[in-house]
This record gives C-alpha cells, structure tokens and sequence, in this order.
C-alpha cells in the first residue's frame, strides 16, 4: 500500500514453504535471502526503488515490512528442518553512500545496519535458536583494519619506496604473512576502495548501536569473493584468523576465473 508493506504475499509463504520441502527431500539445506542491493537499482524504475527507500529509511515504514511480513514468515518457516539460517541481504554495501554506486540509489550505512538489526532482532525473537547473517560484499566491510585507513591518506603518485615498505611492514603485523613489493603496489592503487572501507559494519556493538535491539546480531559472518579482490582478499590464500574475526566465517559466493 504505497511505500507501507501490508503483508508477505499471497502466496508467499506456500510457496517457500514448498521450496523447502524439496530441499528436504534432497536432503539440501537452504540460506533464504530476504533482500539484495537490487532492491535500489535504478533500472527498476521510480515506483520501485522509491518503495524501497522509503522502507529502509523510515522507521514506520520498516517496521510494518517486519510486522506485517518478516514475522508471518519466520512464525509459518522458521522452524522448517531445510531453512539452515535467514540472511537479511545481499551485498548491501553496493547500495550504500559509501560505495556510492551509480547503478543503485544509495542510503548510508547506518540505516542499512539499523535494518539489519531490526530484522535480525524480531528473527531471533520469535524463532530463538535462528541463525541469521548478511552477504557481505567482501572483506573489507567485515575488517576492521589500520593498514587501509593508512592507505586512504596515501597521495603520492608514483607511491615512493619508503611508502611500499610500511605497506609491506604493516600487512605482516599480527597474524599475516608478508607480501612482495608488486602486492603492496596493487593495494596501494586500489586505495581509495579499500581506504573507505576497512571497517566491520557488522559487529555486534555497531548493529545494536544503529538499531537499538540487543538480539538483533549475527550467528556467523558471510562473505563473497570474486577476483578483482586479489589475493589480499582472498578466502583461499588466508587461514580464517588472518581476518581476525569472533564469529564463523563462510563463503557464500565465489568465482575463481581466468
């Protein structure tokens, strides 16, 4: 009912539920994906992403998706042996002022936190042993890490060797392995995305300090991995405590090309 959701669907919850049980019998266990960075893309049109702001932006708004929808879902699905966890999206960081992507209208981050959490809080309240994550777009949001915050403020072009040298230095602080010089030279090029990113947006503190609800965090992290990352970022070139981490880590998303 314009920008104010009324309920999950007609045929929503039969539908999902009918997905599952054929997960089930193909002993197949199911992430279901509630929403993606693609509930903003542009090419969807006005009526669309204008919908769909207003629900990530507006508390009222927001609230009736998880009221009138989340609920009926997790209440009717919940506790469905194939259902393995909830992700509350997909990528949001592709949507988000930070990437500042032209393909989508973008929202701060602070409000898709706020949503995660709201989600992830009325999930855990109605459905206790849930587990529920969000499809990070890489690394770099789920980091928190000095070492891009220094390259953030990195100007020099070409970068100088002394520069290069205290990227080697401080990659290999704590438990990461060194890396060579044609390495520090590719992270100090993608500086600028890396540099505003470097940050785990999904802590507990951080959710619960956007939305306020204090079960509204994550079971375990999910992370993508494609290969303009590099190996830096990469899943497959680092053991899980190179990323330094408190909670499960998978990898919900890869491609390995060339």
């Amino acid at each position: 009912d314009g920008s104010k959701v009324t309920g999950p669907g007609q045929n929503t919850i039969s539908d999902l539920r009918t997905i599952l049980d054929e997960a089930q019998k193909r002993d197949i266990g199911l992430i279901v994906c509630l929403w993606s960075f693609d509930m903003l893309r542009k090419s969807y049109g006005q009526e669309v992403t204008s919908r769909a702001y207003e629900m990530l932006t507006d508390k009222t708004k927001a609230q009736s998706y998880i009221t009138n929808a989340l609920v009926p879902m997790v209440r009717a699905l919940g506790g469905h042996p194939a259902l393995i966890a909830w992700e509350i999206f997909n990528e949001p960081e592709l949507m988000s002022e930070k990437m500042d992507w032209s393909e989508t209208r973008n929202v701060p981050m602070s409000v898709i936190q706020r949503f995660i959490n709201a989600a992830a809080g009325i999930i855990h309240q109605y459905q206790p042993d849930a587990q529920v994550t969000t499809g990070a777009w890489s690394f770099r949001s789920l980091q928190d890490d000095s070492l891009f915050g220094f390259l953030q403020q990195q100007r020099l072009e070409p970068p100088t060797p002394n520069v290069i040298d205290q990227i080697r230095r401080r990659f290999a602080s704590g438990p990461r392995p060194a890396i060579s010089r044609s390495s520090a030279e590719f992270l100090y090029r993608q500086r600028e995305i890396w540099g505003k990113w470097s940050k785990n947006y999904y802590r507990d503190d951080r959710l619960i300090e956007a939305g306020g609800h204090d079960l509204g965090t994550l079971d375990f992290y999910s992370v993508h991995f494609y290969e303009w990352a590099g190996r830096e970022n990469s899943p497959f070139q680092h053991d899980v405590q190179h990323w330094e981490l408190n909670k499960p880590v998978v990898v919900a998303e890869f491609f390995m090309g060339g």
